[in-house]
């Protein structure tokens, strides 16, 4: 265990130094301070780690970190007092939650998915319905893991803290330990066993440690230690997400960050795990560089891709 933070620190420190993968000055329509961040509070005193962050209506939700209580801490963000919390059944369990996302129907999505040692076999993803208070469980394998863990260190890239989701499916962005790579799995947002599908993967040093996509699904924010990634949000003919990147925002005070909300289209909500709270937001100066439109990478949808109406299940 002790190793384990140990090598995660180290993975922050090294983050925190290597410079923005597709920096603002090669990119003419990107002002270099198109966007700033400043802290705006703390977080509850009763939240000691937060890693990930939802929200509905006026109310925020948050969660600790591994080996926390199953529990979301309700917060507003001009406010430092807890607003209340929501307990959940004995079978909830917090193994290692690390990120939360959120459907448009009342849904928040708890990632119980953190797996440093790429040993776990009960990954899990929970589905808390905000109006009825039900609890579903959606669970989960990687379909290129076979083995718990894998020998090699290049092989271990089944550590997961960043999750989305975007029209009926939920994108995972798994960590790979002293790779250079990001891969993105997908899975259905039904309760069910399923085997997440790698539908894309990019270049990348940076640990991922939140993501979100905005409320029109026009951007995605990649959080890493130190840095914000945006990208612009496509869609193929299958409706799956394909991204293209399109600002990086450097800011060394954030400490270990790992949380990070779309409040609109222009801000966005960070918080880390010493409590602290940022607001990263358009700086109004500046418009919003001109979406211009590459050719998007030519990738195909795995045939076994499992659809929300038609999920493929795990084969126990």
């Amino acid at each position: 265990m002790v190793l384990s933070n140990l090598l995660s620190l180290w993975m922050a420190l090294k983050s925190i130094v290597i410079s923005c993968p597709f920096p603002t000055e090669k990119c003419d329509s990107c002002p270099n301070k198109l966007y700033e961040v400043n802290m705006i509070g703390r977080l509850p005193e009763e939240v000691k780690e937060s890693s990930g962050l939802a929200a509905h209506n006026d109310l925020f939700f948050t969660h600790d970190d591994s080996g926390g209580k199953p529990v979301l801490f309700a917060f507003k963000n001009d406010e430092v007092d807890l607003m209340g919390q929501v307990n959940f059944p004995e079978e909830v369990k917090n193994v290692d939650w690390e990120d939360l996302a959120q459907d448009e129907d009342g849904h928040i999505f708890m990632g119980d998915f953190g797996n440093n040692n790429n040993n776990r076999k009960d990954l899990k993803i929970y589905r808390y319905h905000i109006f009825s208070g039900e609890v579903e469980t959606i669970s989960f394998s990687y379909e290129d893991q076979l083995e718990f863990p894998p020998k090699k260190n290049k092989n271990k890239r089944f550590d997961c803290e960043a999750m989305l989701w975007a029209r009926g499916k939920l994108y995972l962005f798994a960590k790979i330990r002293g790779g250079k790579q990001v891969k993105v799995y997908q899975l259905p947002d039904q309760a069910g066993e399923y085997v997440a599908r790698e539908v894309f993967a990019f270049k990348m040093r940076e640990q991922i440690t939140a993501a979100d996509i905005s409320p029109e699904k026009g951007q995605v924010a990649l959080l890493s230690y130190g840095k914000v990634l945006l990208y612009y949000a496509d869609f193929d003919q299958e409706d799956n997400l394909r991204m293209v990147p399109f600002y990086c925002k450097r800011f060394v005070n954030s400490g270990q960050s790992e949380a990070i909300l779309y409040l609109n289209e222009e801000e966005l909500l960070i918080t880390n795990e010493k409590g602290k709270v940022f607001l990263m937001n358009r700086r109004t100066l500046f418009e919003v560089p001109e979406r211009y439109t590459p050719e998007l990478p030519k990738m195909e949808a795995p045939e076994l891709l499992p659809a929300p109406d038609e999920p493929v299940r795990r084969e126990n």
